[in-house]
C-alpha cells in the first residue's frame, strides 16, 4: 500500500499549492496522514527546498529530460510554454480522433443491419476513446489557465 501513498503524496503536491509549500517547509507534518514506509519517509525528508519547485506543472518531471545545449536548465516559464504548446497538439489529435469516430459512427446503422457486432463495438470504443481524450484533454487546458493565473 506504500506505493500508492507515495501516488498519492505526488498527485496531492501537483494539485495543492498549501501541500507543497508544506512539504518544503515541514515535511514530518505533511506526510503524517500517509502510509509511507520509513525508508520512503526518509527519502522524502531528504529533498532539499531548492528540488521541489514552487509551482507544478503537468510534466515536471519534463525538467530533468529538457536540458539546454550548455548545461543550462530550462526555465519554468519555458517549461509552462512547453506544456501548453503540447497541450494544443493534442488538442489538434484528439479533434481529428473525434473527426475519425464521428465518421466511423456513420456506419452503424449498417452493421446493426448486417448483425457485425464486432465491428459495431469496435466504432464504439474507438468514439469512447476519443471522447475521454477530448475530455481529459480539454482539463489539462484548464489546469494549465488555473496554474498560469496562480503564478501571476
Amino acid at each position: 500500500m506504500s506505493i500508492q501513498a507515495i501516488d498519492e503524496v505526488l498527485n496531492r503536491w501537483f494539485i495543492d499549492r498549501q501541500f507543497r509549500q508544506q512539504l518544503r517547509e515541514d515535511p514530518e507534518r505533511a506526510l503524517a496522514g500517509f502510509d509511507l514506509t520509513p525508508a520512503q519517509r526518509s527519502r522524502l525528508f531528504k529533498l532539499k527546498k531548492e528540488s521541489l519547485p514552487k509551482s507544478a506543472l503537468p510534466h515536471a518531471d519534463s525538467k530533468r529530460r529538457f536540458q539546454m545545449t550548455k548545461k543550462q536548465k530550462v526555465t519554468e516559464s519555458q517549461l509552462q510554454q512547453f506544456a501548453r504548446l503540447q497541450a494544443w497538439v493534442m488538442s489538434f489529435v484528439c479533434a481529428m480522433l473525434c473527426l475519425f469516430a464521428a465518421a466511423a459512427a456513420t456506419r452503424i446503422p449498417l452493421y446493426l443491419e448486417t448483425a457485425d457486432y464486432t465491428r459495431l463495438i469496435g466504432v464504439i470504443l474507438f468514439a469512447l476513446a476519443a471522447i475521454v481524450g477530448l475530455v481529459d484533454n480539454i482539463r489539462t487546458h484548464i489546469w494549465l489557465w488555473r496554474l498560469q493565473k496562480e503564478i501571476v
